[in-house]
């Protein structure tokens, strides 16, 4: 039987969660780059403070990630990843505006950790917007979204270090996670993940998120 990858997009819900994805994980992998080119040239930074932004830059993905996902499952999904975004325009226009490189570390580290937790939250989302059937296909589009802006972000930065200054990337990510927002604030009402249910002896619960709409959920468009 043939695989239909795009099929999940007929799906309203899930079509405005994959654009705010797009966004979001774009503005992730943006100024990487821009970053780079501003400790390096504009800030003649040496070896020792590139390697502790590379740490830094990294970090919230391998520690607060896991963590954030467990105690994410006690808000609205769509709420946290909405401010999330709102939290991430904030931060970038610090970095736009930030001179001191420890000031810099920590609005990096706090955008990374915003990010790091978009990413668990976006992906427990996915089988609340579509229907069981085609939950296989969602997973794999979102996860190839996911590797494609890995290497499109960058790509980007560095497009946009050839016509203008590196500090433009920030408002471009801006603008991404704005607009990320705008497309995730259409999304269904929903319920935490712990609003339901029995919990653990650790107060975590990994029952399915219920979703309420008022045309229900799995309307499509085509």
């Amino acid at each position: 039987m043939k695989v239909h990858l795009f099929l999940p997009l007929k799906v309203r819900p899930f079509r405005l969660l994959i654009t705010g994805q797009i966004f979001s994980d774009l503005g992730n992998w943006l100024d990487f780059i821009a970053l780079n080119a501003i400790l390096v040239f504009q800030w003649k930074m040496g070896p020792g403070e590139m390697g502790i932004f590379l740490v830094v830059f990294g970090l919230p993905w391998i520690v607060c990630g896991p963590l954030l996902a467990v105690w994410s499952d006690r808000y609205p999904r769509k709420t946290i990843m909405i401010g999330c975004d709102i939290a991430r325009v904030l931060l970038v226009l610090g970095l736009y505006w930030v001179d001191n490189f420890y000031l810099l570390l920590l609005l990096v580290f706090l955008k990374g950790t915003c990010g790091a937790m978009f990413d668990p939250v976006r992906q427990g989302m996915i089988r609340s917007t579509v229907p069981a059937d085609l939950l296989k296909q969602a997973n794999a589009l979102s996860q190839t979204v996911l590797t494609a802006t890995k290497v499109l972000g960058p790509s980007l930065g560095a497009a946009l270090l050839t016509v203008t200054s590196p500090q433009t990337a920030f408002l471009v990510e801006a603008v991404g996670f704005v607009l990320s927002a705008c497309s995730l604030i259409f999304l269904p009402k929903t319920r935490s993940v712990l609003s339901e249910g029995k919990h653990n002896p650790f107060g975590w619960n990994f029952e399915r998120e219920s979703v309420t709409s008022e045309h229900g959920l799995f309307s499509c468009s085509g």
